[in-house]
């Protein structure tokens, strides 16, 4: 018997969380489980999980370990709750998410993060496909404007982005759009794919350990596929995408140097490591004419760090940039 098993991580956001869990035990294909990870949520994040029915143990009960793990049953669903201390970043979250899966009796492994909730329907027809791949993705819509994607998506077969949920449809072979996914926004990956490739990277910290984990399934030879008329939905992308050269680049341009330094890190490792040295040069020239262009040189010196960093795979450097 197939058992399906379902992973979100939070931090902070009680709200937003209930309303994805209340999306995951109403689906139509029923799920066998779902593991919480709370990446050290403050007190509110527990009151409101015991409010709902979705933590049995009494927050007062709650010790006070760096790591503390619940259990209990919500509509026949097996509930693992798995608390920190302290916020080890959204990569090592995911981390010991798959971690526990791997250790539970479970088949299949669905995660995301609390900000998005999937439609009704979407493990359903996520799950009839997969028997053709291993790593199957919905398609991620704004959850303000639904028939538009909240991050896009290439198709790299037939050279067209895809920015809407019509197009999704028109991009898609027998309903699945090859070689292309929005990793860990209601990405379904079987137990087989996590014994061969293991966990997300945790020393990445957040923003690129879920494309490193598309790209490594890849490389081991698993397919990678997007669902055309599976949905989940997402706040629309925050990142800010700058266009140079008529279009040929696109830069990503965090919000402070603390995300910048993690996200030109993070690029530059998977560039390095699944692409080739050629296209960590290629976009140190973007970035390098673009920072120049707006008289930004400080922004030079910290991609460059961050790039080094990122090619000679050294972690933990992102708490220098933080505040």
């Amino acid at each position: 018997m197939i058992k399906r098993c379902a992973l979100v991580v939070t931090y902070n956001r009680p709200k937003l969380l209930v309303r994805c869990l209340d999306a995951l035990v109403n689906q139509s294909l029923k799920l066998d489980a779902i593991i919480i990870i709370d990446n050290g949520s403050g007190i509110e994040t527990k009151i409101k999980l015991k409010e709902t029915n979705y933590i049995d143990k009494n927050v007062n009960d709650y010790n006070d370990k760096y790591e503390s793990e619940i259990d209990s049953i919500r509509n026949n669903i097996n509930i693992h709750y798995l608390s920190f201390k302290y916020n080890k970043g959204p990569g090592f979250a995911f981390y010991r998410g798959v971690q526990l899966f791997e250790s539970l009796n479970y088949n299949w492994l669905w995660m995301m993060d609390d900000d998005g909730f999937p439609d009704k329907g979407c493990l359903f027809n996520l799950d009839i496909h997969s028997k053709k791949a291993d790593f199957l993705n919905p398609v991620v819509l704004d959850e303000k404007k639904t028939d538009k994607l909240a991050f896009g998506l290439y198709d790299k077969k037939k050279l067209v982005e895809i920015k809407t949920k019509d197009d999704a449809i028109k991009s898609a072979e027998n309903g699945l759009i090859h070689g292309v996914a929005n990793p860990f926004n209601g990405t379904y990956v079987s137990r087989r794919l996590v014994n061969e490739i293991g966990f997300p990277q945790h020393e990445m910290y957040g923003w690129g350990v879920e494309v490193e984990y598309e790209n490594r399934a890849k490389k081991s030879g698993f397919n990678v596929v997007t669902v055309a008329e599976a949905y989940h939905f997402h706040p629309e992308s925050r990142v800010r995408q700058v266009s140079i050269l008529n279009g040929k680049y696109r830069l990503n341009l965090q919000t402070n140097s603390f995300k910048n330094y993690i996200d030109i890190r993070n690029r530059n490792y998977i560039w390095y490591r699944y692409y080739g040295l050629s296209m960590n040069i290629k976009y140190f020239m973007a970035y390098f004419y673009y920072f120049v262009s707006k008289n930004k040189f400080r922004s030079i010196v910290l991609y460059i760090e961050a790039a080094i960093d990122g090619v000679c795979a050294k972690w933990n450097k992102e708490k220098r940039f933080d505040g």
